[in-house]
């Protein structure tokens, strides 16, 4: 016979329960994970947190406990967002500054290495005084 692909699976099931029902799964399933529990195994949610999100969680527990009380409860969402909002700060550090002459590449291997390393830098810095360390 085969194995059913995953469209057919699809079709299947959203043939054998009604339009309300689905509306109910995807409502118990949204509800689960806002209140970080797995909607499959119906254990704890793992939080996993970027780059800059584990630096800004370090930096508030090392330098700003009263952050750290302000946000209890919210912390996660306020770590998503801190990575969230580094990512789209590199993106746009990223495109403007390889417009500029000194971060241009010039052909030569190396020198073009160093240009993008020096330009990643400048990048981290800027998200971690704006973003991170605030």
């Amino acid at each position: 016979l085969g194995t059913i692909g995953e469209a057919e699976q699809f079709k299947l099931l959203n043939e054998s329960f009604s339009d309300d029902m689905l509306v109910e799964i995807v409502k118990d399933t949204n509800n689960k994970v806002n209140n970080m529990i797995c909607p499959k195994c119906g254990g704890n949610l793992v939080v996993r947190n970027g780059k800059y999100g584990t630096f800004a969680k370090q930096y508030i527990e090392e330098h700003n406990f009263g952050k750290l009380l302000s946000l209890a409860g919210h912390l996660p969402e306020y770590l998503h967002g801190v990575d969230k909002a580094a990512d789209k700060l590199y993106d746009v550090l990223w495109d403007k500054l390889s417009k500029s002459e000194a971060y241009r590449r010039t052909g030569d291997y190396l020198e073009d290495v160093k240009r993008i390393n020096a330009m990643k830098q400048v990048i981290e810095e800027e998200i971690l005084s704006e973003i991170v360390y605030v």
